[in-house]
């Protein structure tokens, strides 16, 4: 039997959430490469070109990919012989969506209410 502190987990949440608003899969860079290079369309292509100049900003200067970053939904797969020690999972993986927010400088937008449109934080 395999045992995983909670904790851990909530850091590597932490981690690949900040990454996934930073940092753009080699194949997405490649496409939009490509694209802005292929693209007929002078407007496409500008719009390409922007993308483009956005994620070589972001890795260089260190800022999320987006301003709305947008709400984190979280998947876990788990299997079989795993012992989960420490807090409730649910409880570490929200406290890593937390910090990411908070030290990743991420847009914090969710509303709790669609008519009162009052911000979560």
């Amino acid at each position: 039997m395999r045992e995983i502190d909670t904790g851990e987990i909530g850091l590597l949440t932490k981690k690949l959430l900040i990454e996934a608003n930073y940092v753009l899969s080699d194949d997405i860079k490649g496409a939009i490469d490509t694209a802005a290079v292929t693209e007929t369309v002078p407007q496409s292509r500008e719009i390409l070109e922007i993308l483009r100049q956005n994620y070589i900003k972001s890795e260089e200067m260190v800022y999320p990919l987006c301003q709305d970053t947008g709400m984190a939904i979280v998947f876990i797969k788990i299997g079989q012989e795993v012992y989960l020690k420490g807090e409730y999972l649910s409880d570490a993986v929200n406290k890593g969506i937390a910090a990411a927010y908070k030290e990743g400088y991420l847009r914090s937008s969710v509303v709790g209410h669609p008519l009162t449109r009052k911000n979560t934080g």
